[in-house]
């Protein structure tokens, strides 16, 4: 998944019109902000796609959130959470994927 979100920020899948739309998209995305974009400080941005299953017999099947972080300088992170076959409740999970993103943003040079 980072691989292709790698790729996906440096153009090399789409053509440039259709690259810009879909970060676009992904920037604009607003579901679950206590996932990875709870992590990003102020001066970073984020785009990113989440995603939950079913929980069954107290167990999630598997939460995520995958995005690209851009930093102040304009250099793009790419970053790929996935929370599986956890018996944590959502908040929890969310604090995981959130502690993620801090710690990514903390060690960038």
């Amino acid at each position: 998944m980072v691989g292709f979100l790698h790729r996906l920020a440096t153009g090399q899948l789409l053509s440039a019109s259709s690259t810009a739309h879909l970060l676009e998209v992904m920037n604009r995305t607003t579901t679950f902000p206590d996932r990875l974009r709870a992590g990003v400080p102020s001066g970073w941005t984020i785009g990113h796609k989440t995603g939950t299953s079913q929980t069954r017999n107290g167990i999630n099947g598997v939460t995520n959130d995958v995005g690209i972080l851009t930093a102040p300088d304009g250099t793009h992170v790419a970053v790929a959470a996935f929370v599986a076959e956890s018996r944590a409740g959502k908040d929890e999970r969310a604090a995981t994927i959130a502690a993620a993103a801090r710690a990514i943003t903390a060690a960038y040079k």
